[in-house]
């Protein structure tokens, strides 16, 4: 599996941050998926086909590519989690970035900018034109900060957010270069 680690803004050690490559690393991202959408936020279809074969069991799938971050002190813990399925648009590929978790416990100490930092590594790996996501509205200032811009203003019933609001964000790859510009 590939393995993101370098060292935070704060000095502490980078958490191991890796891209599934067994079925056990994915078994991790849904349980860090269950914890926050499921327990936490209450949104029950937290799982779908990028997650599930067709008799319904955890399956890693080509062109989904799903990203785990483990505790820094144990590494055995996942604590945060984000996936990105790849999809063709016309002439280029671009990257769906979703489900991306951290556990309460975990929060603002570094993990989901890890994951981001594996998803946007993985992106320009890829050769993706761009990478999107719906936030929901506490989120949106963290993904403004790594690169992503508002598109649109979505908003739902609450059973569907926990908020009821979602930006769509996209955000351009570095290596990416139009043949029309």
């Amino acid at each position: 599996s590939l393995d993101l680690r370098k060292s935070s803004k704060e000095g502490r050690a980078a958490p191991r941050t890796i891209m599934a490559s067994e079925l056990e690393n994915l078994k991790d991202a849904m349980h860090v998926r269950k914890k926050v959408f499921v327990e936490e936020q209450g949104i029950l279809n937290a799982f779908d086909q990028w997650d599930m074969d067709s008799k319904g069991n955890p399956a890693l799938m080509p062109e989904v590519f799903h990203v785990v971050s483990y505790h820094r002190e144990n590494p055995s813990i996942p604590v945060a989690t984000g996936r990105m399925v790849t999809l063709r648009d016309g002439l280029y590929r671009q990257g769906i970035v979703s489900n991306v978790a951290v556990l309460k416990e975990y929060r603002r100490q570094g993990y989901a900018q890890s994951v981001m930092d594996m998803i946007h590594m993985l992106a320009e790996e890829k050769n993706l034109i761009t990478t999107s996501l719906h936030s929901q509205a506490h989120a949106i200032g963290f993904y403004q900060r790594i690169g992503y811009r508002t598109q649109k203003m979505l908003h739902r019933e609450p059973y569907d957010s926990p908020n009821g609001v979602l930006a769509f964000m996209v955000r351009r790859t570095s290596t990416f270069e139009s043949p029309f510009e």
